[in-house]
């Protein structure tokens, strides 16, 4: 279920958690990301070096390297849940599900 009413958000996230496999164990890339940003409206991620930017826009566009994997939350883009579609080219990083490359409206 959708934890924004529609046409409120664009993008929803929900403390998305996304991780790394490692021959040391699991790396928490992203841990508990919540945002949404509302249509009409540009959004920039800063922080630190290696602190998940990267990781978090290719999550939410479902292009995530084989060695990441979503461990938790949820994301929603136009009321749609991103974390339940089975995109044709998953984990390939070829981008053709991703959201910037949906039909214009």
């Amino acid at each position: 279920m959708n934890p924004v009413q529609p046409g409120r958000a664009l993008l929803s996230l929900r403390g998305l958690a996304v991780h790394y496999a490692t021959p040391a164990g699991p790396v928490r890339a992203v841990d508990g990301a919540t945002f949404d940003v509302p249509p009409a409206t540009v959004v920039g991620l800063v922080g630190e070096s290696g602190c998940g930017k990267s990781t978090l826009g290719r999550a939410v566009m479902g292009v995530l390297p084989r060695s990441a994997r979503i461990a938790g939350g949820e994301a929603w883009f136009e009321g749609e849940n991103l974390l339940a579609l089975s995109p044709p080219n998953a984990g390939t990083g070829s981008g053709a599900a991703s959201p910037s490359c949906r039909r214009p409206r």
